[in-house]
């Protein structure tokens, strides 16, 4: 995982960039393709709802990218640590 602050208009949010498993990256694309021109959830280790947006492709990259707002990735951090 890389963490760096965002650019711009919002810079009270933290971009994330995930590296994915291979086994996590086949689910994704799997997911991704299942939901084509549908609308996607992504949600946190924790349970908390994200982000949602209507799939215009396949994620089949090695990584996911994402902004979070600080305080909820605060929150994130510490359920990993858990």
């Amino acid at each position: 995982m890389t963490l760096k602050k965002a650019q711009a208009l919002h810079p009270e949010f933290i971009e994330v960039d995930v590296t994915l498993t291979p086994q996590a990256q086949e689910r994704t694309k799997a997911l991704s393709q299942a939901a084509m021109h549908k609308q996607m959830t992504l949600y946190l280790n924790n349970g908390r709802q994200l982000n949602t947006a209507t799939v215009q492709g396949v994620l089949d990259g090695p990584s996911l990218m994402f902004s979070i707002p600080l305080d909820q990735l605060l929150e994130m951090m510490q359920s990993l640590i858990k």
